[in-house]
């Protein structure tokens, strides 16, 4: 080939290749699954003179060519910046050596050559006609390393496919080759159990239309993946995609290539997964790589639109601060890429910053703590960018939450055979109120398959759901918003103040023989209640009783008819014969509304008040 001819990009063998390496050399590696395999082994395998005190330093390790200390042959130690997988053992043996830094920093590292690094060897693809070589799935920091290494080696591999961004090189930038014809490091596509399904789903739920999305590698992404299939005009803007984005691109999720580059629908700096993703990124538009020091991949990170950021962590505390990041999925971007994300997701108009995590350990014992008490765990702060924590038990929204109010609704979403050590050790924190009210048996009876989201007059879309414990503050709001008349309307009695001690009680209802349907609406991530509909057992007059409240700024939407109807239907599937409404007669537009109420009704009336006996 006419390249091997040139001064440059001289093809060498190994045995050469060993040559130019000096005792002491700092060699990086380019990352993970784009690392020069053949070469990597071969320099483990070696017993060369020269392979003395010899660093590699690179971005990821995977631990499918790592060698353990009974294989290295030579004296050689590595160096990484991302702790992942089986390579937080390693450094726990001291096998290798942990670069602390954010990953926004790594680039300007190798741009500066702050590192000191010697020689770079990197995987290409061949050249095409022109001389450019393609870096294939993974363009994080190889361009910064090419422009700074004295030396540079390339391993050219026909199976790198060739990806578009910025993602080329010149063979004129290289100056030894080598060839191989291994196979790219792939994986099977992760599979994963009906808990993480239904984490995925409740994920899938705070995630609109026209959204991008910040997802990584991981079963927990494949699982949110498969529940965001019906969506439409998503983008992707991540350190790191998976084969999830195929399912997306073929299910019609992903919004449209537009011409521009920088309004790609596809943004990354590398993938990670099957071969079969490997040949869907091959010469594919719809896919923009982009290095890390690219200025997209930073600056504007905190100033997109309706970003979404999916952080899993292994466990959380109780007032969402500070997580433990699991080591089996934290692969190729780490925990201080979703954090970037997580980051820009808290200051993106629109955004959200979303913390998934399972409820228990493999142990059983609660993923959701008081404190974190492991030394063994690395614990990690959110720097106060969790809005929204997700669980296989629903959803807790955080913003704006006090630290009490966090606690509640972290503990709405934690198992219940762990919510009453929770509640006894908030309360112990101080992060709960002494006298709180939490019914764990209650707790256990909350029915997440009334949960429904509506849209009523000027689409105004509500999400219907049973109360919770943790809905105390917004019923306060919720209370507080209403005139003297509206609330002397509902409560037949001039009531001006609803405290702590009188709202708790309100919104603890055993879903059974009470039940509380409050309608939510989402004002720029904050849950506002805009209506309320309960019916309870009054023991005294021996009968089911009724009532609701809608927001006067919401009222003439229908939303009070969806409520009453909805309400009641679910009385009747919970074996309920009869329900008594009393109203006054002033209160007018609730008197229109149970007139049409689609049940039998018998109507007693005097100057005091109107009962509406409803039989279902």
């Amino acid at each position: 080939m006419m390249y091997l001819e040139r001064k440059k990009g001289e093809k060498i063998t190994f045995s050469k290749l060993l040559d130019k390496i000096k005792p002491g050399s700092r060699i990086f590696i380019s990352t993970g699954p784009a690392a020069p395999v053949q070469t990597l082994k071969r320099l483990f395998s070696s017993e060369h003179n020269n392979l003395v005190d010899i660093e590699i330093i690179q971005l990821v390790i995977l631990d499918e060519y790592l060698p353990s200390s009974n294989t290295l042959k030579s004296d050689i130690r590595l160096k990484t910046f991302i702790v992942g997988e089986n390579i937080g053992k390693e450094l726990q043996k001291g096998n290798i050596d942990f670069i602390p830094t954010n990953i926004m920093q790594i680039p300007y590292l190798f741009a500066t050559n702050s590192l000191g690094i010697d020689i770079a060897i990197i995987q290409t693809s061949p050249p095409d006609g022109k001389g450019l070589l393609n870096l294939g799935i993974v363009a994080d920091v190889a361009d910064c390393i090419v422009r700074t290494a004295p030396l540079i080696i390339a391993e050219i591999n026909p199976n790198v496919p060739r990806t578009v961004g910025e993602t080329t090189i010149s063979v004129d930038q290289i100056d030894y080759i080598t060839e191989s014809k291994l196979p790219l490091i792939s994986r099977k596509r992760l599979s994963y159990d009906e808990t993480i399904s239904v984490i995925g789903w409740n994920t899938a739920t705070l995630i609109d239309d026209g959204s991008m999305i910040s997802m990584q590698y991981g079963g927990i992404y494949e699982a949110i993946a498969e529940h965001l299939k019906k969506k439409k005009n998503l983008k992707i803007f991540s350190y790191v995609i998976s084969d999830w984005i195929i399912d997306l691109i073929e299910a019609g999720a992903i919004a449209p290539r537009a011409d521009a580059e920088d309004q790609s629908s596809i943004i990354t700096s590398s993938c990670f997964g099957t071969r079969k993703l490997y040949r869907y990124v091959d010469n594919n538009p719809l896919f923009l790589f982009l290095p890390l020091i690219q200025s997209r991949h930073q600056a504007q990170i905190g100033t997109l639109k309706n970003l979404i950021s999916v952080t899993y962590v292994e466990k959380i505390d109780i007032t969402a601060d500070t997580v433990v990041p699991p080591l089996s999925d934290n692969i190729l971007s780490g925990f201080d890429g979703k954090l970037d994300f997580s980051l820009g997701a808290a200051r993106s108009r629109n955004g959200k910053s979303i913390v998934v995590l399972r409820s228990t350990d493999r142990e059983g014992k609660s993923n959701i703590v008081i404190r974190h008490t492991d030394p063994k765990k690395w614990i990690r702060s959110m720097l106060g960018t969790a809005q929204y924590a997700v669980t296989e038990y629903g959803v807790a929204n955080l913003i704006g939450k006090s630290i009490r109010e966090r606690g509640l609704a972290l503990i709405d979403i934690a198992h219940p055979k762990h919510r009453h050590e929770l509640l006894k050790g908030a309360k112990a924190a101080g992060i709960l109120y002494p006298d709180q009210i939490y019914n764990i048996k209650n707790s256990t009876n909350y029915p997440f398959d009334i949960e429904t989201i509506q849209t009523f007059g000027r689409d105004i879309v509500v999400k219907i759901r049973a109360i919770k414990p943790s809905d105390e503050d917004m019923m306060r709001r919720f209370f507080y918003h209403f005139s003297e008349e509206s609330r002397y309307l509902r409560f037949f009695s001039s009531i001006s103040a609803m405290p702590h001690k009188k709202m708790q009680a309100y919104v603890s209802v055993d879903y059974i023989s009470s039940l509380s349907l409050v309608a939510i609406i989402n004002q720029r991530g904050t849950e506002r209640i805009i209506g309320e509909c309960r019916y309870a057992y009054d023991a005294h007059n021996g009968c089911y009783e009724m009532a609701f409240l809608v927001d006067e700024e919401f009222q003439g939407q229908g939303i009070g008819t969806f409520l009453v109807d909805y309400i009641l239907n679910i009385a009747k599937k919970n074996r309920i014969k009869q329900i008594r409404a009393a109203v006054l007669p002033g209160n007018i537009n609730m008197i229109n509304i149970f007139n049409n109420v689609p049940f039998t009704s018998v109507i007693l009336s005097d100057d005091k008040e109107i009962i509406f006996e409803f039989n279902i």
